[in-house]
């Protein structure tokens, strides 16, 4: 009976090893893929980073050439307007012309 306690014991002492040899793999595994999810972290936050960074320089660009096409239309139809009042104004003034022109030249044909 003692041959099968020491065989039992010898058993149950390499199953021991075997699980303490488990366990440090484990352990080692578990630090190497903490220690990667901590670097795969730390890339993600630099590429989120840099695509924010890009996003908003990008944004700022439009916006800048948003606004210049803004100033250049404000411009241009500051050019008409300007364009077109003169135009009104130099209809007016020919009107008036026309208009004084006839009056001073208006004649009655019976007074011929």
């Amino acid at each position: 009976e003692r041959d099968k306690l020491e065989n039992d014991y010898d058993a149950v002492v390499q199953r021991l090893k075997e699980a303490q040899k488990q366990l440090i793999e484990v352990s080692r595994t578990n630090n190497f893929l903490k220690n990667q999810l901590r670097d795969n972290k730390r890339v993600l936050e630099r590429a989120v980073s840099a695509e924010r960074q890009k996003t908003n320089n990008e944004l700022a660009r439009v916006r800048d050439q948003m606004v210049a096409v803004l100033e250049r239309e404000r411009r241009i139809m500051r050019a008409q307007l300007l364009k077109s009042s003169e135009e009104v104004r130099s209809m007016i003034a020919n009107k008036e012309l026309l208009d004084d022109y006839k009056y001073d030249y208006d004649y009655d044909p019976r007074e011929l």
